[in-house]
């Protein structure tokens, strides 16, 4: 029956009942929520062993404090540079190529186990955040882990090189006790 031919009042009240007694007796129709999948498990990694590095023994040796404070962080970058045959601000530069951060990553492992310098000193020496000295010397660890011989050859050299600057050129500080004379 269509609502157009329903002529009166009590007609339409009776379609209305009619209609709403279909809608309340039909079953309602149950939606269950769908199983959610299985969750993986955690993923857990584990860190990567932490490459152990040994400068080597013919260079090496931590330095008195009052050593390290006067001697330049500078020389042992300078010797890196000289060993790779770069220029110093060529190093300073950003420049990213792998050339220019092999120099830095040496230079920076040389000057961590020489000097005992800490990362943001060395960072101020090189133009360079403290995070981007620590990673570098990171790699560095990383490659002399992995038995490159090439690379250590030339941190050895750069330490002997080093070593040799501060023979030759530095010179002990005297004080003379602040007494003004």
């Amino acid at each position: 029956m269509r609502v157009a031919d329903l002529k009166t009042a009590a007609e339409v009240r009776a379609h209305a009942r009619e209609v709403q007694r279909r809608i309340k007796s039909r079953p309602i129709a149950k939606f269950e929520p769908k199983p959610e999948p299985p969750k993986p498990p955690p993923l857990v990694i584990a860190p990567p062993p932490k490459p152990v590095a040994k400068p080597p023994t013919s260079w090496w040796r931590p330095l008195d404090d009052q050593t390290m404070r006067a001697f330049p962080l500078k020389a042992v970058l300078r010797a890196a540079t000289i060993e790779y045959g770069i220029s110093f601000s060529l190093m300073r530069s950003p420049k990213h190529d792998q050339a220019t951060c092999e120099v830095r990553q040496a230079g920076f492992f040389v000057a961590v186990h020489m000097l005992r310098a800490s990362f943001s000193a060395i960072g101020r020496a090189a133009r360079r955040d403290h995070t981007t000295v620590s990673h570098d010397y990171r790699i560095a660890c990383e490659r002399l882990a992995n038995a490159d011989a090439l690379f250590a050859a030339r941190i050895d050299s750069i330490g002997r090189r080093a070593a040799e600057l501060l023979r030759r050129e530095w010179r002990p500080v005297r004080f003379n006790g602040g007494d003004g004379a």
